[in-house]
């Protein structure tokens, strides 16, 4: 059980650095194009982990028992599960479409 508080403390430090460099390299992009990193679907559920993790590593050290920890493991992989759907993969599909019709050169 400790190695999954373990990997769990790893994947949320982990996760806060991929959300730390997304945010950061908005503003390569530009000044004026930064922005925090909750504005896409993408964003929102890396956050949502996040809090779920937290959450769950809060109530694990409060008081002091790790039962929950698969119940929150599947929560977390049902969330992502839900979004790396069909819908994104259509969303994708339809906008290299729209690329490809916009530049018929190119």
């Amino acid at each position: 059980m400790k190695t999954g508080s373990t990997l769990t403390w790893t994947a949320v430090a982990l996760g806060f650095v991929g959300l730390a460099v997304r945010w950061y390299e908005s503003y390569l992009i530009g000044t004026d194009v930064g922005h925090i990193p909750v504005s896409n679907l993408y964003e929102v559920f890396v956050l949502f982990c996040l809090i779920t993790a937290m959450l769950y590593l809060y109530y694990e050290a409060r008081y002091q028992t790790r039962q929950m920890g698969a119940f929150v493991l599947l929560v977390i992989s049902a969330r992502w599960a839900s979004f790396s759907g069909t819908p994104l993969t259509a969303a994708r599909t339809k906008s290299s479409r729209w690329c490809r019709r916009s530049n018929p050169g190119g």
